[in-house]
């Protein structure tokens, strides 16, 4: 949603968190909400709740590679670089 990118602009990670599960909740099929609710995550440093979101979306038919490296990074900011260097492979 355009409020929640906004959001992000401003710095506001929370408010944009906040946006983007609503989002999301309305229009559960799209996978670029929950890309965005695991990047507000990574972002405030919950790099476990961000690998989980991110978890969810490996296997959807539309996943990109900003997935895959959004989910590496998380696991590298979390300690643990052989699961980081299993995802970038």
């Amino acid at each position: 949603s355009q409020e929640a990118i906004d959001e992000m602009d401003k710095g506001e990670i929370e408010n944009a968190l906040l946006k983007f599960t609503q989002a999301s909740a309305l229009d559960s099929g799209n996978i670029n909400y929950k890309y965005e609710i695991a990047h507000c995550y990574f972002l405030t440093r919950n790099y476990k709740k961000s690998i989980s979101q991110l978890q969810q979306l490996i296997n959807h038919p539309k996943v990109s590679d900003r997935v895959y490296n959004l989910l590496g990074n998380s696991y590298e900011f979390n300690k643990n670089e052989s699961k980081a260097v299993e995802v970038y492979n």
